[in-house]
């Protein structure tokens, strides 16, 4: 099976709300689309609208955390780490798997605000084990 085989294309079906934006055309893994459709029928509503609100959430979310956390900026996600720039302290915390929870190598605790912010990504559930200092 080819990669394109492994994805979805679901061409739009509602007309643009915007004149003179360009149709659009998604394309998703099958099983995300399967996830996405079922989300989508459990709240009673299309599979489109249900992917806006996802996206819609994401962004608002973002603009949210900026607003909670101004000192604090996640500026890369990098093998397998999530790194969170403190102006504050003006420093770079890692945030990565540790004994039982996700830790930060700055604070060196698993209930700091660089946790909390890195617990907020959407690169979360690919967060590995931080690498042993010795």
């Amino acid at each position: 099976m080819s990669q394109i085989e492994d994805y979805t294309m679901v061409p739009p079906k509602e007309k643009n709300s915007v004149k003179d934006r360009p149709s659009m055309i998604d394309i998703i893994s099958s099983e995300t689309y399967d996830s996405l459709k079922k989300e989508a029928e459990q709240k009673s509503t299309s599979l489109r609208r249900h992917t806006n609100n996802i996206l819609d959430y994401h962004f608002e979310k973002q603009e949210l955390l900026k607003k909670m956390l101004p000192d604090l900026e996640v500026i890369m996600f990098r093998e397998g780490l999530i790194y969170v720039m403190d102006s504050r302290r003006n420093s770079v915390a890692k945030i990565g798997l540790g004994e039982k929870f996700f830790h930060c190598d700055l604070c060196k605790k698993s209930d700091c605000v660089h946790v909390l912010l890195a617990m907020t990504q959407d690169e979360l559930p690919k967060v590995e084990r931080l690498p042993n200092k010795k």
